[in-house]
């Protein structure tokens, strides 16, 4: 092969990886976008603000609806818990498999690759998410209708409208699903 051959086979793995890359990028956006929000990792302020508001206790069940890169749920897994999350996008399915595994935290978490709107939710303790309020408006029916009283839920940076925080710290606020579904205002 010649030295101008080499140079324009490499040139064109260049621009198949660049377009490769940029389409994984873009789903990022893409899948989660419309549906519930696009992939933003949470910071570690807001992951510890999650972690002091939520008082996870060793054993306890945690559900992450739009679980991403599965962060939140690995730092549950540290404090003891037991974690499921259900991701839409398939890459943020991959990654986050890759990141629990590497980590040998399979027995504690399992990622469902789904739709939080048709996925059945698991029995659990604690629901997290970071979802737009749109999303969380569509989601309040099912979270009722789904889980069992007295579920703590937390939601990151936007609050539920028309129900009532029972705390709130910075821009984490904690929810409890009431038997009488008197959490509206």
């Amino acid at each position: 092969m010649s030295f101008d051959a080499f140079f324009l086979l490499l040139g064109d793995i260049t621009i198949v990886a660049l377009i490769l890359c940029s389409c994984v990028l873009l789903s990022f956006v893409l899948i989660g976008g419309p549906k519930g929000a696009p992939f933003v990792r949470s910071s570690s302020a807001l992951q510890n603000d999650v972690m002091t508001i939520a008082r996870i206790r060793p054993g306890e069940r945690v559900l992450d609806l739009g679980s991403g890169d599965g962060s939140l749920l690995i730092l549950a897994a540290e404090y003891g818990a037991y974690g499921t999350g259900i991701e839409i996008n398939p890459f943020l399915v991959m990654i986050a498999r890759a990141r629990i595994r590497q980590k040998g935290l399979c027995h504690r978490i399992r990622i469902i690759w789904g739709d939080i709107f048709n996925t059945p939710l698991p029995s659990t303790d604690l629901v997290i998410f970071y979802l737009w309020p749109e999303t969380l408006m569509r989601l309040r029916t099912k979270l009722i209708q789904e889980l069992s009283s007295h579920t703590r839920l937390v939601s990151l940076a936007f609050p539920i409208r028309e129900w009532i925080p029972e705390q709130k710290l910075g821009n984490t606020f904690l929810y409890r699903l009431p038997s009488d579904q008197n959490v509206f205002q």
